[in-house]
């Protein structure tokens, strides 16, 4: 497979042990700490760092391309022409990691610990029964604080084997940037390209399903990386892009999609009904209180997009009336990740 995009870039590792996918979109003021957060790693192993930079209108090509005449020999850089989305940045780059064992990182996030890399390849290389690692995380605000209100691993899998159940209870092993796995794209067991097929922007709980569909991932109680967690409006990230709006339907949409991926391709069962219930319940007093064309049209998909849409619509009419003290005060009803 070949990206549709320039690759640059001198002399690479011709065989890496471990390859680091850097993707990164309109994020000048965050992917030099990004990527020198992933060039201080001490490896004892040949590694690559294959980046996938896709069209930003801001200064972050630039910034890559200077900083890799620093590191021709480290760095693949992929320079798109047209913008394709998170997703399916994600999965190409992917594909043209060559390394054994593979890490990720997002270019607004950084890692901590200089050893981080090592720890995990080490980790994998012993423990062939898993077929990835995560650690924990701080989250941080768009300065790089640590934020108050936000624990380590708060949203994440507290143990230390995560398994399928983990992730049909929707839990996940870990953010993004603290994985690292197994290089499932060097042989594919199973067409991947759900990667992007599921959501164009959402994509670690497609590939913990990927993962937890082909082992168990370890958890490690090590804080080495930051997750930065901005709401700012107008941050380039997912949280801020998408506070204000209505983005239920597109949820429920996302995981009927890892439903029937699951069933038609693994053969595994997965079954989101109880959350998918609730996102309706939620739409349904989003529309009590706001009630406009947008909020009833996402009802209405919702809706539609259920084989049982009596009982949903009666759940979502019994949930309303449960809500009605915080619908009448404008309180938003608490929601499921």
């Amino acid at each position: 497979m070949a990206l549709p995009a320039a690759e640059t870039g001198g002399q690479v590792v011709e065989q890496p042990v471990v390859s680091v996918a850097v993707i990164t979109y309109r994020q000048e003021r965050y992917i030099s700490q990004a990527m020198e957060s992933v060039l201080m790693q001490r490896l004892s192993v040949p590694w690559e760092v294959v980046v996938g930079e896709d069209a930003s209108p801001d200064a972050t090509r630039d910034i890559l391309l200077n900083i890799q005449k620093r590191w021709p020999d480290r760095i693949r850089l992929f320079l798109r022409e047209k913008n394709v989305g998170a997703t399916r940045n994600l999965y190409e780059v992917l594909f043209h990691c060559r390394g054994r064992y593979i890490a990720l990182l997002e270019g607004d996030d950084y890692w901590t610990d200089p050893e981080k890399l090592q720890k995990q390849a080490d980790f994998l290389e012993s423990h062939p029964q898993y077929i990835a690692c995560a650690h924990r995380c701080l989250f941080v605000d768009q300065q790089g604080n640590p934020t108050p209100d936000k624990r380590v691993n708060e949203w994440f899998f507290d143990g230390e084997r995560y398994t399928y159940q983990q992730f049909q209870n929707r839990e996940m092993p870990g953010q993004t940037g603290t994985l690292m796995m197994r290089n499932l794209f060097l042989n594919p067991r199973f067409d991947y390209r759900i990667l992007y097929q599921a959501h164009p922007v959402v994509g670690d709980r497609t590939l913990h399903l990927l993962l937890s569909a082909q082992g168990d991932v370890y958890c490690m109680k090590d804080v080495m990386g930051c997750y930065r967690f901005v709401q700012q409006e107008g941050a380039p990230n997912w949280v801020a892009r998408t506070q204000h709006q209505n983005l239920l339907d597109g949820r429920v949409g996302y995981l009927c999609a890892l439903e029937e991926y699951s069933h038609s391709v693994l053969k595994l069962p997965l079954c989101f009904d109880k959350v998918k219930r609730d996102y309706y319940g939620q739409a349904f007093c989003k529309l009590l209180r706001h009630p406009t064309r947008d909020n009833l049209s996402v009802v209405r998909n919702i809706l539609f997009m259920s084989p049982h849409k009596i009982r949903l619509f009666c759940y979502g009419v019994a949930h309303a009336i449960g809500s009605l003290p915080g619908v009448f005060r404008g309180k938003k009803t608490k929601g499921s990740r």
